[in-house]
């Protein structure tokens, strides 16, 4: 499955792909140049835009089907990274409209450890949000196959602070007793 990416200003800069099957990388994306460079880049923000500053919040999720199936449920403001963790190359967008910015990853390690250092940024950065991580398998994409729109609005409305998540994460690693 192929995905067209633009800048904010809406020009096609590359293609981003899922895989399926016989391929490592779970996504695909154009080669970097001048004009597509992921770390400044999010996947849907020339759509979201609008309504990001209308909602003060942003979605963060970590695929393009995630982008797609939330915004079919309502959630309009959802964006997804290029199949690279967010950086500090990404945070003016997070900063435009001054939204609360809402991290959505997959409940995996890779989700969990993705979340854990973008934690630790966008506090650094005093960045307004939080982080919903997927349990079960699940990511937001399946929340909306499975018709669990109003679960989904609950969850993204509550989620953990940065800084409540990067102390919950590292005392799970720990044997505090």
């Amino acid at each position: 499955i192929t995905f067209p990416i633009y800048t904010i200003n809406a020009k096609l800069v590359g293609f981003g792909g899922r895989t399926i099957i016989g391929h490592n990388a779970k996504y695909i994306n154009s080669p970097q140049t001048v004009l597509f460079n992921k770390s400044k880049l999010l996947y849907g923000y020339n759509i979201a835009s609008s309504n990001i500053y209308k909602k003060k919040q942003i979605i963060v999720t970590e695929g393009y089907l995630d982008v797609i199936m939330l915004r079919q449920a309502g959630f309009d403001e959802s964006v997804a990274t290029l199949g690279t963790a967010l950086t500090k190359e990404h945070i003016p967008l997070l900063r435009r409209g001054e939204p609360k910015v809402v991290i959505a990853y997959d409940g995996d390690n890779a989700g969990i450890n993705a979340a854990l250092k973008v934690s630790y940024m966008l506090s650094n950065e005093d960045i307004d949000g939080g982080v919903v991580i997927f349990g079960d398998g699940l990511d937001p994409a399946d929340m909306v196959k499975d018709n669990k729109i109003e679960e989904l609005d609950k969850i993204f409305s509550h989620p953990v602070s940065f800084i409540q998540f990067v102390i919950d994460t590292t005392i799970k690693q720990y044997n505090i007793n």
